[in-house]
């Protein structure tokens, strides 16, 4: 799951630019709180967390919007990282502990 992850985080910066990965990057969180919920039985985030995850987010749309934009030609790639960049991290916690 990792190597795909990787994969798939490489082809978002090959097919795209840097920027639309950093957009990506910052909304893993979000599916990985909810994940974390599901499969790990850890307490939903408080609402001041999901504030602060909801900013990050904005900031990278901003920081990309403002620099080169964010490119929708990767876009399968794109869908395909935030999917197993979540399940990998969260796989990985459950594993580890």
């Amino acid at each position: 799951m990792l190597f795909i992850t990787l994969a798939a985080g490489n082809a978002v910066v090959k097919h795209t630019n840097v920027d639309t990965f950093i957009v990506l990057r910052a909304l893993t969180p979000i599916p990985s709180a909810f994940l974390e919920c599901c499969f790990l039985g850890e307490p939903r985030p408080k609402p001041a967390s999901w504030l602060g995850l909801f900013v990050v987010v904005l900031g990278a749309v901003c920081y990309a919007f403002t620099d080169r934009g964010i490119a929708v030609s990767g876009a399968s790639w794109g869908a395909l990282f935030l999917v197993m960049m979540p399940l990998s991290g969260v796989f990985m916690r459950r594993v580890i502990t």
